[in-house]
């Protein structure tokens, strides 16, 4: 502003009053400082250089001007000097270069972020040096990968790198249009397979009399079609998933191992170079960064949600057209950033996708029938490791079976301790059975909608909290999840009244991770705050209590 404008003495004194007064002080007591310090060399007086009272500079006198802009100077470095600037450099990692970005203007941005919320100047070695390591690793994937092959001097050389992200940039414009050429055919092709090979059309028909332009229906128009209510949905899969993510030359010599030649017998020693599949915390890392990488993702024009689960994403759009736009755009995406998507697994604009296991459709989720038969073709356990083996198996669908604590109670009752077979009785042979029975017949669930009332239908029969969480759907209630948890030892000996309490509480925090903390709504057999009163004191201590 001093620059642009070139204030007088008392304009100058109009800006300073817009801070505080102590910082005024400041800002005069350290610009005062720096006169005197100019003084003492050209031996001028401080008072003609850095007046306290307006000197009434003329502008148009060349003199006086050079007085005044010599003041301004002061002012400013005064500013500078006392006021300290605020630093923030989530404001810098924050800055991803997009798509479309060229190298150049991501740099420019990086350059003027730098400028606005450090105090380095990005022009000084310290400020290079930042402006590398964020331009490395803030770069889409493409440039990012091959910016980190630069070995030697060069690899901290910003001209060198912004010259070799320009060449990668540069040759990404066939690659797109090779892959947009393969992708809508893809997609061309799974129409086909839809709706069948015909002769090839001459150009769209024209919809008749009352016949809807989306289904081709007669009886409504467009806007008025179910099928389009309906939505769409597209599941895909990222391949080789932990291997997109490289490994930073520090942590390669923990994943170090021996290999073996099978040709020659030499055995040596490798590292990792990439995510290794066999780290425990490898899911939880790639889904951190796939889902830092999502958030610079700008999606297309329409109605939708993107949900992820590590690899797994899931679209979900009101129409086809808008789905396929957001499909293209995403793959588009994450080829940019090094992610791959599995052909095999991509489930492309369905009205039913698999996904975490279970089919999801519209309002609604089943388990998948791939699952449910390899469950229950599984043999009779023989061995407690086995048994586990199934019970684990089962445990996963537990949402979908009604009184599953019930039915699984004779098959626990068969693991004891230090015994590695298993006597099979009659009550367990008939729940192993039963268990089988009700997952093949298991209900689709509705899926939670925060927006409507929950209902929670809790009860307890030996010792174990059963409950029905549901919502409405027209002029019934649809189950959401079937609830099942053990009471704990101390639970166990309470009478039938309190023991109906207990349950309450469980079956309520069981209920609230699908809730969400929504207003819910709690059926009981038993008065639960008479009976507190009545038998509570004498049966539950004052922490229990509340």
């Amino acid at each position: 502003m001093i620059k642009q404008h070139s204030p007088d003495w008392a304009d100058l004194q109009l800006l300073l009053d817009a801070l505080t007064e102590t910082e005024t002080q400041l800002v005069l007591k350290v610009a005062g400082d720096l006169a005197e310090d100019d003084c003492r060399t050209t031996q001028e007086d401080v008072k003609d250089v850095f007046p306290l009272q307006d000197p009434g500079w003329d502008p148009n006198d060349d003199e006086e001007l050079g007085r005044l802009k010599r003041y301004q100077e002061l002012i400013v470095k005064g500013l500078e000097r006392s006021i300290p600037k605020p630093i923030n450099w989530s404001a810098l990692y924050a800055i991803k270069q997009g798509p479309s970005q060229t190298p150049s203007e991501f740099l420019d941005h990086l350059q003027d972020a730098m400028r606005r919320h450090t105090t380095l100047d990005p022009g000084s070695d310290e400020g290079t040096q930042q402006l590398i390591n964020l331009f490395l690793g803030q770069s889409t994937g493409d440039i990012r990968r091959k910016l980190q092959k630069i070995r030697g001097p060069n690899s901290r050389n910003l001209e060198t790198l912004l010259d070799e992200a320009w060449r990668v940039f540069s040759n990404r414009e066939e690659g797109y249009k090779q892959g947009m050429k393969k992708l809508v055919a893809v997609v061309k092709e799974g129409e086909k397979g839809k709706h069948g090979q015909g002769p090839p059309k001459q150009g769209p028909t024209r919809p008749g009399k009352d016949q809807c332009a989306f289904c081709k229906k007669f009886g409504h128009w467009k806007n008025q079609c179910p099928e389009l209510r309906k939505g769409d949905e597209h599941r895909k899969d990222l391949k080789d998933a932990f291997f997109c993510l490289p490994l930073h030359e520090a942590s390669q010599k923990i994943f170090a191992f021996e290999w073996e030649s099978p040709k020659t017998g030499r055995k040596t020693q490798l590292t990792w170079c990439v995510l290794p599949q066999g780290y425990k915390n490898s899911p939880t890392i790639f889904g951190e960064q796939l889902a830092k990488d999502l958030e610079s993702w700008e999606p297309p024009p329409g109605e939708g949600q993107l949900l992820q689960y590590v690899d797994d994403l899931l679209i979900a759009t009101r129409t086809q057209e808008t789905c396929v736009d957001w499909m293209v755009s995403l793959l588009n995406f994450l080829d940019l950033q090094g992610y791959r998507v599995s052909q095999k697994k991509a489930q492309m604009v369905r009205q039913t996708v698999i996904y975490l296991g279970y089919e999801v459709s519209a309002g609604q989720r089943t388990l998948g029938q791939d699952r449910k038969e390899a469950i229950c073709q599984t043999p009779k356990p023989q061995t407690v490791k086995e048994l586990r083996t199934f019970l684990g198996m089962t445990g996963w669908c537990r949402l979908w079976i009604y009184n599953y604590g019930l039915l699984v109670k004779p098959l626990y009752a068969l693991i004891t301790e230090g015994s590695r077979g298993l006597q099979w009785t009659k009550d367990a042979t008939q729940a192993f059975d039963q268990l089988k029975k009700a997952l093949m017949s298991a209900p689709a669930l509705g899926l939670p909608n925060v927006s409507k009332p929950f209902f929670l239908f809790s009860h307890e029969k030996q010792g174990i909290a059963l409950g029905i969480l549901a919502q409405n759907l027209g002029p019934y209630r649809r189950a959401v999840a079937y609830l099942s948890k053990q009471l704990d030892t101390a639970a166990k000996g309470w009478p039938g009244c309190l023991r109906a309490v207990a349950a309450v509480a469980i079956n309520i925090q069981e209920a609230r991770k699908f809730t969400l903390g929504q207003k819910m709504t709690v059926l009981v057999s038993h008065t639960m705050s008479a009976v507190l009163e009545a038998k509570g004191g004498h049966w539950l201590s004052p922490q229990r209590f509340l």
